[in-house]
């Protein structure tokens, strides 16, 4: 049977590309109109698949996502890994059912290529800053949700390459905080709660949907196989109201682009959930105790102090991760804790003070990235994965 299954594949690729296909890992970020139309082609073609998205199957996804109408109310990611494996049980397949930002780095370490359909531009941002980091290729695709017309774009970006421009080289500051501003909660998100409001639904139908995610595949597949590399750094332009066109515009390297234009370099991965383990290996390779921790791209609380009474507590948590209880006052009705100092980089006093400290206590989510620091030299750190009723 699974000979079968490749004859056809074998006969359009050869055996060692198609072979190429296979051993390689993409990552899905949105598993909704255009990820359920990937998906469905990466299950086909036998890819190693990870599936990130953090919503549920709604009535309304029936219509136009592909989404199998007795699952309502389960999660998305979890509907589309038993969809790849009914599609083709051999296509290794992991789902995680949380948004981008609370996803840990080294979940995508090992990935050839990133995937993404979504709603939103703070998550593509998001994105943008785990694929520079980490030097991965990322196709992103897009359509207009309005309903008012069909039009769709694809783009492929390569970090790593000092003259390729990236998500961010289109945003100046100014239209970076207008980002920010048009997707928090009015008036503006809780320190706690740094998730994304819903974006308003994607009004298009399945078919150009799926318009849009095939040629978005084509261009995974020519990633995959590293040919046909003049695509690198453009974007693909579908309009298919009216009489159907397309055209392809080269994307410009901004000089003065906010986004870092260079990767992490190594990334060390780390056994034991614990401070304590870090900081001895991090003495190790720098040869000297580090001076600080950094958590890119993460918020941690450092004492939490009540704005009515004056009163403090130790505390060292990220932000998004602390409870109810820690937040609240008892001096009176309604007060709130609010952070001392929120913070990306841990030293000195406080560092010492988590050495007998758990990641997960700390709420780190598994696999996520530490850089330890000593003077200019910084190394960076993957945190080890941890078990199912442990994931975040």
């Amino acid at each position: 049977m699974l000979d079968l299954i490749h004859a056809r594949l074998e006969g359009a690729f050869g055996r060692e590309r198609l072979q190429r296909v296979n051993r390689a890992q993409v990552v899905v970020i949105g598993a909704g109109l255009l990820g359920g139309q990937l998906l469905q082609h990466l299950a086909m073609l036998q890819v190693r698949t990870l599936i990130v998205d953090p919503g549920t199957v709604e009535p309304e996804n029936i219509g136009n996502q592909g989404l199998p109408a007795d699952r309502v109310g389960e999660p998305k990611a979890r509907v589309r890994v038993s969809q790849m494996r009914e599609l083709n049980p051999s296509c290794p397949v992991r789902g995680f059912e949380v948004p981008i930002e609370e996803l840990g780095l080294g979940v995508l370490a090992d990935a050839d290529l990133i995937l993404t359909g979504l709603d939103g531009r703070a998550s593509r941002l998001t994105v943008a800053r785990y694929a520079q980091q980490l030097g991965v290729d990322w196709i992103d695709a897009a359509v207009d949700g309005s309903g008012e017309r069909l039009l769709g774009t694809i783009s492929w970006f390569r970090p790593g390459v000092e003259e390729q421009p990236c998500y961010g080289c289109r945003h100046d500051a100014e239209s970076l905080a207008r980002i920010t501003r048009e997707e928090r909660r009015a008036p503006c998100a809780s320190w706690r709660d740094p998730r994304l409001p819903d974006t308003p639904p994607t009004l298009t139908a399945s078919p150009f949907g799926a318009l849009v995610a095939g040629w978005q595949m084509t261009w995974a597949l020519q990633a995959l196989l590293g040919e046909e590399d003049q695509n690198v750094g453009h974007q693909l332009q579908i309009a298919a109201s009216g009489r159907p066109r397309t055209r392809t515009v080269a994307l410009h390297r901004r000089a003065d682009c906010l986004f870092p234009h260079q990767t992490l370099g190594p990334l060390q991965r780390l056994d034991g959930d614990g401070v304590e383990e870090l900081l001895v290996r991090a003495k190790r390779d720098l040869g000297t105790a580090p001076s600080a921790l950094l958590f890119p791209g993460r918020s941690l609380a450092v004492g939490l102090g009540c704005s009515v009474c004056g009163a403090t507590m130790d505390l060292v948590k990220l932000a998004a991760e602390v409870s109810d209880a820690e937040a609240s006052c008892s001096c009176s009705p309604g007060a709130e804790r609010t952070p001392v100092v929120l913070t990306d980089r841990i030293e000195g006093a406080t560092l010492d003070r988590l050495r007998g400290r758990s990641w997960s206590a700390l709420g780190i989510p598994a696999e996520d990235l530490v850089s330890a620091e000593s003077g200019e030299r910084r190394i960076h750190y993957l945190l080890p994965s941890r078990s199912e009723g442990e994931a975040r």
